[in-house]
């Protein structure tokens, strides 16, 4: 008996909360457990969208057969090093590095495919996703993409208690789909 106000693809939704009218040429990266999206949102459009095989579940996987650890203990390390340039830190950092690595490079191959095409320059990234919050993760982007770089928040798009703004800053990255279906209704008239 449910019927569905509308239907939409998880890029659009994530674009509206992320870029909504903003004209910049701008690159949203959704880096999800099993895989990664790339959208050109360029004068406000999706110009391009295009799906990528890894995802931030590869990672981990790459710390359990590198380290030798189990799932949970994996993750933890994921969540809790990161990309760490710190000595003690480093292993973790060697098994990750790799992946993501071919992620970017494979991510940047496609924006300057469209650079190239559109006669446009992608001016601006944004992250968004559960693999988003990978520590590290924006300050390499941005050596290989030379623009800026950030880790998009949806929530800065709608009204919120300050109280409750510390834990917005920390799980947003995850929320970018479910923050544009809630906009719809708002933006789409």
């Amino acid at each position: 008996g449910i019927r569905p106000a509308a239907i939409e693809r998880e890029t659009f939704s994530g674009v509206r909360s992320l870029i909504g009218r903003d004209p910049t040429t701008t690159a949203v990266i959704n880096m999800g457990h099993h895989s990664t999206n790339l959208a050109v949102v360029d004068r406000g459009v999706v110009r391009l969208s295009h799906s990528f095989n890894h995802g931030s579940q590869e990672l981990t996987r790459a710390i359990e057969r590198g380290l030798g650890v189990n799932t949970e203990r994996a993750e933890a390390l994921k969540r809790e090093m990161g990309l760490s340039d710190r000595i003690e830190e480093r292993e973790i950092t060697s098994v990750m590095m790799p992946l993501v690595t071919s992620l970017l490079m494979e991510i940047r191959h496609t924006m300057q495919m469209y650079n190239h095409k559109a006669g446009r320059k992608i001016q601006k990234v944004d992250f968004t996703g559960g693999g988003s919050q990978l520590k590290g993760l924006i300050e390499l982007a941005v050596s290989h993409f030379g623009t800026e770089v950030t880790r998009g928040n949806p929530f800065s798009r709608v009204v919120t208690p300050p109280f409750i703004q510390p834990m917005l800053q920390e799980i947003s990255p995850s929320f970018s789909v479910a923050i544009g279906l809630a906009l719809y209704e708002l933006t789409s008239r």
